[in-house]
Order: C-alpha cells, then structure tokens, then sequence
C-alpha cells in the first residue's frame, strides 16, 4: 500500500465517520428534536440532512474505489495525487454543501433569480461538486483504460 493509498483509506473512513453522525443528526431532524430529547422551534430541511447522510456514505465507498484501483491506473504519481486530491474533493463538497443547504432550507438544483441562498447552494454543487465530480469520474475511468498489450488479454 502507498501513502497515498492509505490517505485516501483514511479519507474515506472520516467521510463514513461524518456521515454516521450526520446520520444521527438526521434522525434529530427528522424528529423536531425528539430523538434527542430536545425540540427545535425552525429545524433544518430534514430531507436535505438524510441527503447529506448518504452522500457521505456513497463517497466513502468512492474515495476507497479509487483508492483501491490507484495503483492499476495508467497515471504517474502526480496523476494519482491529482485523482485523490479530486475525489476528496467532490466528495467532502456533496456532503458538506448538502448539509448547508439543510440549514437554508434550500435545494439548490437551479438558479432561481431573487434567491440568493438558493444560488450560493446551486452555485457551490456546480462549482465543487457536479463540474469535478464529472471530471474526476472521466479521470478515473480514463486512467484505467486498458491500454497496448492490456487490450489483447
């Protein structure tokens, strides 16, 4: 295992553990306080919290995915670190972005004129989530094309 693979294992076990507590949060959320003995007057968007539970939890499995095929990728060291830097990125984004949307109760899918909480959520997913995320997903898949003698086994 590389150092590098092993901060990316590292990564997605923290993104799993963010997760398991978002999870709990959701549970609070989705209870107006209840599940934690409390009772909140204006609770975040409870479905957006379970959304930003399971982002973690699929781009745990994500960052591990790569780390796992890193070293079967076609990439040189600084390929692989930009691959891991991507991944952590996009990841941590959705989850995070995901979760500050739930406080502004917005769900930022588009531009909507007038609401600038809805666009500063809408531009965040695009900007750190949608347009990387498609780039590191390419990237990824790219760098494990078979290639030269791979393609005739």
């Amino acid at each position: 295992m590389t150092p590098l693979q092993r901060s990316l294992f590292f990564r997605g076990a923290l993104l799993f553990f963010l997760g398991l507590l978002t999870g709990v949060w959701a549970g609070a959320v989705l209870t107006e306080g209840r599940a934690i003995f409390m009772h909140f007057q204006s609770p975040p968007d409870g479905k957006l919290v379970l959304v930003a539970h399971l982002n973690a939890l699929l781009g745990c499995f994500w960052i591990v995915a790569v780390s796992l095929t890193l070293e079967a990728t076609s990439f040189g060291d600084r390929g692989k670190t930009w691959l891991g830097r991507g991944v952590t990125l996009v990841n941590y984004a959705n989850w995070s972005v995901t979760l500050l949307a739930s406080f502004f109760r917005e769900k930022g899918l588009e531009m909507i004129e007038g609401n600038a909480k809805n666009n500063v959520v809408a531009f965040l997913l695009i900007a750190l989530v949608v347009l990387p995320g498609l780039a590191v997903a390419g990237a990824w898949a790219w760098g494990l094309l078979p290639r030269g003698a791979e393609k005739a086994a």
